[in-house]
């Protein structure tokens, strides 16, 4: 009998801004994650989702701080995708 590899999982909220809601349809989304991934996994993973999100530049904040995205994630982290912000 096999046994079962058991995966741990994290939920991250995702939060999108300015013409990203269009494209991904909300302003935010909880999702669930295999446990120990970074931000690059995460970003490939939405663009295998939305394609069309590779039109667009933006940069990542994780808990309101803009990072590398070889920074990884843990349970209940807020990730926001960021496009270009213009203002005065």
């Amino acid at each position: 009998m096999k046994s079962k590899q058991i995966l741990n999982t994290m939920k991250i909220k995702l939060l999108f801004f300015g013409a990203l809601t269009d494209v991904i349809g909300a302003q935010e989304q909880m999702i669930d994650m295999d446990d120990n991934l970074d931000i690059t996994y995460l970003n490939l993973d939405m663009l295998a989702r939305y394609p069309s999100l590779s039109n667009f530049k933006y940069k990542i904040a994780l808990n309101k701080i803009v990072v590398n995205k070889d920074q990884k994630l843990k349970d209940g982290d807020e990730v926001a995708f960021l496009p270009p912000f213009a203002g005065g």
